[in-house]
């Protein structure tokens, strides 16, 4: 038998660097094992476990890179262990059970993709973020029913409005607007339905196309108007309510009616006696506003009539303001002249005079920071 030395060195060497890094691989994947422990005990996120979930991202990067090329029935299995592991410890996690749904869709391993979206909906049932997110995954395939079916998952075990607001979006984009009001009914219903079903039902109305049912703008938009106005009986203490509500009718030049929103809201939110009209909110369940959100909703009123009304009006509106709150700076104060002139981080003097005065140019108008300057000074 004749021995060729030349050619057994060539596959003793390269046989030498395939082991060679194959022991390299072995002892990153030891490392990454270690370091994402198996019996760390399972409960809810928690601000503390960042290094326990950052140690499980990389050894699940790891294990399904796919760059041990094997049969698809091998990268199944071991996708499939590596990702039980994970949930050992992290069985209340929502990020694993996703990932876990996200790497077999891509994989084209549907059906076990929705077993472990259903699987994580059924251990966390208040947590929306896996249904909308198998939702998601179904209207981008085209499975417009099974899309629908999760989003009825989702509101049927609503805790919070945010599963209203995906499934009002959603069934306005692929029922039309008939169907996406009868939802809208529904949601009124619900104890979860907050503020932001209202707003978002709103908004669609006015925003979209309209599908066969003959309505203009302008008719749409007083459509939208109505449901802001129904939301305000339940909502009106809520101030990022109004907030959007005003949005709206500033953008449709609807000035009068914003005008008669700020009476009201200021009325309520910040009327004679402070255990009245928040008092009132307090009884009626409506969440107590802040100091600074009133001062925003003041803010946005000053500043509406000095864009569309007239000084004067405005110069009323900053009296009114400061009969009620004493610490409100002058309003012909340098202090309070120089926050209402600057814009768009432009300043009416130099950028040393306005830190002294307490004015940032680059926040938006607002009495508060002057208030908490002239207090530290």
């Amino acid at each position: 038998m004749l021995i060729n030395r030349t050619l057994g060195r060539q596959l003793v060497a390269e046989w030498l660097e395939r082991h060679r890094a194959a022991r390299r691989a072995g002892r990153d994947r030891t490392a990454l094992r270690i370091a994402a422990p198996l019996d760390a005990p399972g409960r809810p996120p928690r601000a503390s476990d960042d290094a326990l979930v950052r140690a499980w991202r990389a050894f699940l990067d790891y294990e399904l890179g796919g760059q041990f090329r094997l049969p698809a029935a091998d990268e199944l299995a071991r996708a499939t262990l590596a990702l039980e592991q994970a949930l050992l410890p992290l069985r209340l996690h929502a990020e694993v059970y996703h990932l876990a749904a996200l790497h077999f869709a891509r994989e084209s391993q549907l059906d076990v993709a929705r077993a472990y979206w259903a699987r994580g909906a059924h251990v966390l049932p208040g947590c929306a973020l896996l249904p909308l997110a198998e939702a998601e995954f179904e209207e981008r395939a085209g499975n417009i029913d099974r899309a629908a079916n999760a989003y009825e998952r989702v509101v049927q075990g609503a805790t919070s409005p945010l599963a209203w607001v995906h499934a009002l979006r959603f069934t306005r984009r692929t029922r039309g607007a008939a169907a996406a009001r009868a939802l809208f009914a529904r949601a009124r219903r619900s104890p979860s339905a907050g503020w932001q079903v209202y707003a978002t039902a709103a908004l669609l109305e006015a925003s979209a196309v309209p599908d066969g049912a003959g309505l203009g703008a302008d008719a749409a938009a007083q459509i939208a108007v109505n449901i802001f106005e129904k939301g305000l009986l339940p909502h009106g203490g809520e101030l990022r309510y109004v907030r959007a509500y005003a949005d709206f009718l500033r953008a449709r030049a609807r000035l009068d009616e914003l005008r008669a929103l700020f009476e009201r809201t200021l009325a309520r939110v910040d009327g004679d006696g402070d255990d009245g009209a928040l008092g009132a909110m307090a009884s009626d369940g409506a969440r107590r506003p802040t100091a600074e959100q009133i001062d925003g909703l003041w803010d946005a009123y000053i500043e509406l009539e000095r864009s569309t009304g007239s000084v004067g009006a405005a110069r009323a509106l900053e009296e009114r303001r400061a009969a009620r709150h004493v610490s409100v700076p002058e309003p012909l104060s340098a202090a309070s002249l120089a926050a209402r002139f600057s814009f768009g981080g432009l300043l009416p003097c130099s950028d040393d005079e306005a830190a002294l005065l307490g004015v940032d140019a680059a926040a938006p108008v607002s009495y508060t920071h002057l208030r908490a300057h002239e207090t530290d000074s």
